[in-house]
């Protein structure tokens, strides 16, 4: 009896073992060497002249660098526009993951212009979060998972590519960026929300780049006064877990399978 109960709790420790790999904390895993997050908006016009003039434009509050957790926020108007952006980020209260949210709102009717030869007024707000981080020498799976949300009064004079959000993760190796996988919409077709999980198993010892933007932009027109209003956003979460080594997992089977067979001879006997 003492001896099954000692190749069980070997066994037991075996799986616990296999199933601690998994279970690194965030910053264990990786290095985050910086980032950059900001909110920014513009207003602009187009005269007879067809050409483009700037009204007003702002970053707010400053952009943020480095590790830090950010809380970004602002907006301004002019001549019938308006636009705001958001921006929150936890890099470093949670340990286990890191989470970003960003968002753009851009509004416009036309009212009387301030210079007769006006065509339109238009613009847009926006809000990006970018991570710089490295692998280490550990096999790292690299999980991110959230929502991209556009809600926008169709229009259309207005370009779709002028709002639209997306989160992707490049891979940087000094010379070239190449992008892993992204996710993106733009506002094409009414109102969109999609939520995703992607993954990538990480090289050793690389430099990668996680971003997040989103941008709202709309217009109003001379000949066309009605409301158009434009908001988008995107919501993350990042996690790593350790991928175990091949090496470990053949072990801890063979471990698993020697336990077994002293139990099963210890059960004829």
């Amino acid at each position: 009896m003492l001896l099954k109960r000692k190749i069980v709790v070997q066994a037991l420790l075996v799986v616990v073992g296999l199933l601690a790999v998994g279970s690194n904390a965030f910053g264990d895993l990786i290095n985050m060497t910086g980032a950059e997050q900001q909110v920014i908006g513009r207003i602009g016009y187009k005269d007879s002249f067809v050409e483009e003039n700037l009204i007003k434009e702002h970053y707010y509050p400053e952009t943020a660098l480095g590790l830090e957790n950010a809380t970004l926020s602002g907006s301004f108007s002019n001549s019938g526009y308006s636009v705001s952006g958001s921006l929150t980020s936890d890099l470093t209260s949670v340990e286990d993951q890191i989470t970003a949210n960003g968002s753009a709102f851009a509004s416009a009717v036309w009212g009387p212009p301030t210079e007769a030869d006006w065509l339109d007024v238009h613009g847009g707000a926006g809000s990006t979060f970018t991570l710089y981080f490295n692998s280490g020498l550990a096999p790292v799976y690299f999980n991110v998972s959230g929502q991209l949300n556009m809600t926008i009064e169709n229009e259309s004079t207005l370009h779709p590519d002028e709002s639209f959000a997306y989160v992707k993760l490049s891979s940087d190796d000094g010379n070239v960026i190449t992008e892993e996988w992204s996710v993106q919409r733009d506002c094409s077709n009414g109102n969109i929300s999609v939520p995703f999980a992607q993954g990538l198993l990480l090289d050793y010892n690389k430099n990668y780049i996680l971003e997040a933007h989103t941008r709202a932009g709309t217009v109003a027109m001379l000949g066309s006064p009605s409301f158009k209003s434009r908001t988008t956003s995107f919501s993350f979460t990042a996690t790593t877990n350790v991928v175990p080594v091949p090496g470990a997992v053949i072990l801890g089977s063979i471990g698993l399978a020697y336990s077994g067979l002293r139990l099963r001879r210890r059960k004829d006997l």
